[in-house]
């Protein structure tokens, strides 16, 4: 009690203007966090797979690179946001999230001013990795475990609101290129996009000033501070109900192996599909001028699909959620390959946005709600490697299979298909693990 009341104090001494006004309001701090997490992951989201999509096309025809090697950058982007992960986790556990998202989201400015200057293959393969392996950590990882470590009741809402901020980045920041391309060119986008990004990472640096509500005296979802209570077996229990598990207990049980192998084969699709998408679209006779609003449809379709899956895990089990919408994206994956070339589009694109908008909202849920809060970076930092792994693969799969195919994306777009529909069935299996006094007594 005493050293938490020593934390809030230094808190406060160290607390500027900004936040202190803010957290004298009536309104939960909490969402005050939510909002500056979000801020970041809409910063981030320039360097995620469907905003660089749009790129593609511009970039490969001025130097000649072939899809293999523009996805390739990609791909090693993701296995460096993989090996990071761990660290990230566990700074976000014993810190908070406040210099990470502020700081990563600063790196991928940067990076797309870097960007914009290269002239050769290495270089673009030396920023891309910096600035999307850094996004990955602040939009998988980072940005969720922060929200999630402010609420129990209202974490699956809070999470699909910091969610919308990060789709509107993916719609806004895609659309907002597609407009500097018909004024300039890619260079100019990027230098746009990554002096805007520098300006919004000042803003979880100034709003996020602790790692959880009991640094400031506050409790979980606005109610009253509890304590944390020993249960006898190395970890603690909210008086709440909700248990806290270490990261060793976590990896020992069946759930987490199967939440995180489902992740991974969702990320192998999600990023597959994010990379290729518009190429797709164009080569089968879609005018790239509207590769803005269909992205806008697909971050719009995310946005809804948050708050529709934080609706559906009120009625049913989040495990369920999560296996409805990979068999429902299933579904999408398997019309993609002989969607029209017409307004139809854009209706294809929000539903697959509704299916991956859902999925990443509730996904960083089910973690906190079957392990807790305490560890919950580090748990989900181990998962991280092996997800990001699974997302380096997807794109570099499509492209050597485009490639080698004569240019056919129907191999890759199937076995997408394919790997949905695991997903479903792992994330069904998944039910929670036993609690820990019983785990601890077999």
């Amino acid at each position: 009690m005493v050293a938490s009341q020593a934390a809030h104090h230094l808190v406060h001494v160290f607390m500027n203007p900004i936040a202190r006004w803010l957290l004298g309001r009536r309104f939960y701090y909490g969402w005050v966090v939510t909002g500056a997490a979000g801020m970041a992951m809409f910063s981030g989201a320039p360097l995620a797979v469907s905003s660089i999509s749009v790129f593609v096309i511009p970039i490969s025809e001025e130097f000649g690179w072939t899809r293999t090697a523009f996805a390739g950058a990609i791909s090693l982007a993701s296995l460096v946001g993989a090996m990071v992960g761990p660290l990230m986790g566990r700074w976000t556990d014993k810190h908070g999230g406040r210099f990470l998202l502020g700081g990563g989201t600063a790196v991928v400015g940067f990076a797309m001013l870097g960007l914009s200057f290269v002239h050769n293959l290495v270089l673009f393969y030396l920023l891309l990795i910096i600035g999307r392996g850094m996004m990955m950590s602040v939009e998988n990882l980072v940005g969720t475990t922060t929200v999630s470590k402010w609420f129990v009741r209202r974490r699956a809402l809070a999470n699909a609101l910091a969610m919308l901020s990060s789709r509107a980045g993916l719609g806004l920041w895609p659309a907002l290129a597609a407009f500097l391309f018909t004024i300039g060119d890619w260079r100019l986008a990027m230098q746009v996009i990554g002096t805007l990004v520098l300006v919004f990472s000042l803003v979880p640096m100034v709003l996020i000033v602790a790692r959880r509500p009991e640094d400031l005296n506050l409790g979980l979802d606005g109610d009253a501070p509890v304590e944390l209570m020993d249960d006898g077996t190395g970890a603690s229990v909210v008086q709440a109900g909700e248990q806290e598990w270490t990261a060793r207990q976590a990896l020992r049980t069946r759930a987490f192996w199967l939440l995180t192998f489902a992740s991974m084969a969702t990320a192998v699709c999600g990023a597959g599909l994010g990379v290729h998408r518009i190429p797709y679209f164009i080569e089968r006779g879609m005018d790239p001028v509207q590769a803005g609003p269909l992205l806008i449809s697909f971050a719009a379709g995310m946005g809804v699909g948050g708050f529709a899956a934080a609706y559906l895990s009120t009625r049913i089990s989040l495990r369920k959620v999560l296996a409805l919408l990979m068999f429902l994206w299933m579904g999408l994956i398997v019309a993609l390959l002989n969607i029209p070339i017409n307004p139809i589009i854009f209706v294809y694109a929000f539903a697959e946005g509704m299916m991956l908008g859902g999925f990443l909202a509730m996904n960083p849920v089910i973690y906190a709600l079957y392990f807790g809060r305490g560890s919950l970076g580090t748990i989900r930092g181990l998962s991280h490697p092996m997800v990001l792994g699974a997302n380096a693969f997807g794109p570099i799969y499509a492209a050597v299979i485009y490639d080698a195919t004569g240019q056919s994306y129907t191999i890759a777009f199937m076995s997408f298909g394919a790997f949905m529909g695991l997903s479903a069935l792992l994330a069904l299996f998944a039910k929670p693990p036993k609690p820990l006094r019983t785990a601890a007594a077999l």
